[in-house]
């Protein structure tokens, strides 16, 4: 995910949506409380992150995920 790059949708309820590197993504929940799982995290994978749930009234959250990459 690029920092200056548009939101990807990446996972809808419980399922992901990207299909390219199957297992990379993963969303569980429990009753208030739902978790991103990003496998492999690279330096290209720094950037917003944003959760939304659309219920009667919708709610967003957005994390910032910080990479460092030896080099």
């Amino acid at each position: 995910m690029d920092d200056n790059s548009e939101p990807t949708l990446l996972t809808l309820g419980l399922h992901s949506l990207v299909t390219e590197d199957e297992g990379k993504y993963k969303v569980t929940h429990s009753e208030r409380q739902w978790m991103l799982y990003i496998n492999r995290v690279q330096v290209q994978d720094r950037g917003p992150y944003m959760c939304q749930i659309n219920a009667k009234t919708m709610t967003s959250q957005i994390g910032y995920l910080d990479v460092y990459g030896m080099f």
